[in-house]
């Protein structure tokens, strides 16, 4: 996949031209990102040649390092054996990791402090900026997005959705087979859900979200386990996070948890139907952020930290990361706002129920919670339009309480063509086997089916 273009109006150009100085001479600037193609691609076509555009004489070399935290694991391999050798100089400048990731390398001193040295480390304030699952974090990540997990429904058939892990429990109890996910193996959003289930469950709520994790709460897990088996019984499992959206798209469930991005990517292409909606159940289902790190020793420092700056510049997390591939924006989101058409910057509609202002930055949060006390700010993240049926989690795996503002219709860039359903093989060998969509590039940067999102 190429771009045709870089920017449409040049926006990030001429910010990028504003901030930063050319090098006198030749450079490379060594790239490594986990996660799937898309993501390589995403620096090869898109904010590689963007920055070279600036920076005459400077190439960007990129590598995948694979998806899942498989990914984020060879990076940190190759840190730490760099750094056990002794080397005064790492050959990498820049690198994208998970969120966990991030906490372990911090705790290995593999990490450089920077973000204090660039003009865009203001433009974040949330908590997933300081801490990463109960490590601080703080000042060695800049968020290159933010991610989200849903509930995604057919409103033809679920006239009144479950707000709720019990609501949904007593619904799955009079409609079997219709709700469906992934399991724990299957992808990251059947992880999620079970999360939330725990959440909901397990009595532990705050400590798994917050952290540090502590591997003595599992000793307390096996009636909670339990019951989810039970619950287990009256659903489909599907076989990915691409195969839950492809029966919800043919009509074999009508209820299952996906990612967001990956929901409205779909619907804007006409994979799943453009009446499909989403809603993010209580206590919550968490999402993470994937982060911009620099090594404690790369060798270009100062070349990396201008890269990272202008990859969390307002104009490049408007277009790159809110327009083409549906993710939340890294920084918080008021800073995008100016730089996205107001077709796409769309705060939710004031709640019936809620005396929440719908301007930035408390668009579509309710006065209260699901238990009835006072809701908290949203930490400056907005609603973007394809996105703003659901808050996304305000931390790696904090969940928003549920918001019942779902009736945003499908984005205006929808494209007008028949629903084709694609089979799943039953066999489990060959669906494998095969690529994950027809147009995609295999496992995404959560660790499964994830498709290559295109360019629109």
């Amino acid at each position: 996949m190429r771009l045709s273009k870089l920017l449409s109006a040049g926006a990030a150009a001429a910010f990028a031209a504003s901030v930063m100085a050319a090098p006198s001479q030749a450079q490379t600037l060594n790239v490594l990102t986990a996660g799937s193609q898309n993501m390589v691609d995403y620096i090869t076509d898109y904010l590689g040649p963007l920055f070279e555009s600036t920076h005459p004489g400077v190439t960007v070399r990129v590598a995948g390092t694979g998806p899942g935290a498989s990914g984020s694991q060879k990076i940190f391999e190759k840190l730490d054996a760099q750094q056990k050798a002794g080397r005064t100089a790492w050959d990498v400048d820049v690198a994208v990791v998970h969120q966990q990731m991030a906490g372990t390398m911090r705790e290995a001193d593999l990490l450089a402090s920077y973000r204090g040295d660039i003009d865009t480390g203001g433009l974040v304030t949330r908590d997933t900026a300081k801490m990463a699952l109960g490590v601080d974090v703080d000042g060695y990540v800049m968020p290159m997005f933010h991610s989200q997990t849903a509930i995604a429904y057919n409103p033809a058939i679920v006239k009144d959705p479950p707000s709720s892990y019990d609501e949904l429990r007593t619904w799955v109890s009079n409609n079997p087979k219709q709700f469906g996910y992934n399991g724990i193996k299957g992808g990251m959003s059947g992880v999620s859900f079970v999360v939330g289930w725990m959440y909901a469950y397990s009595g532990q709520g705050d400590q798994l979200q917050n952290g540090p994790y502590d591997v003595a709460l599992k000793d307390g897990w096996s009636d909670v386990l339990g019951q989810l088996k039970d619950f287990n019984k009256g659903i489909t499992f599907t076989p990915g996070n691409a195969g839950t959206l492809d029966m919800l798209n043919r009509g074999e469930i009508v209820m299952g948890p996906v990612w967001v991005d990956m929901f409205y990517t779909w619907q804007a292409d006409g994979r799943i139907p453009p009446n499909l909606k989403l809603k993010l159940i209580g206590p919550g289902m968490p999402g993470q952020p994937m982060y911009y790190i620099t090594p404690a020793k790369a060798a270009n420092a100062d070349l990396a930290r201008e890269f990272i700056a202008l990859a969390t510049s307002p104009e490049v997390q408007a277009q790159g990361i809110v327009e083409r591939f549906n993710w939340y924006p890294g920084i918080d989101a008021q800073h995008v706002e100016a730089s996205l058409t107001p077709a796409i910057w769309t705060p939710c509609p004031r709640s019936s129920s809620s005396s929440t202002p719908t301007t930035p930055p408390f668009a579509c949060w309710p006065s209260t919670s699901s238990t009835g006390s006072p809701a908290k700010p949203m930490d400056s993240i907005t609603m973007i339009r394809r996105m703003s049926d659901m808050p996304p989690s305000s931390g790696g795996s904090r969940p928003y309480s549920p918001e019942p503002c779902l009736t945003r219709p499908v984005p205006p860039t929808t494209r007008e063509k028949p629903h084709e359903p694609r089979r799943v093989p039953t066999n489990s060998a060959a669906r494998d086997r095969q690529p994950s969509f027809a147009a995609g590039r295999g496992p995404g940067p959560r660790g499964h089916d994830r498709p290559t999102l295109r360019v629109r």
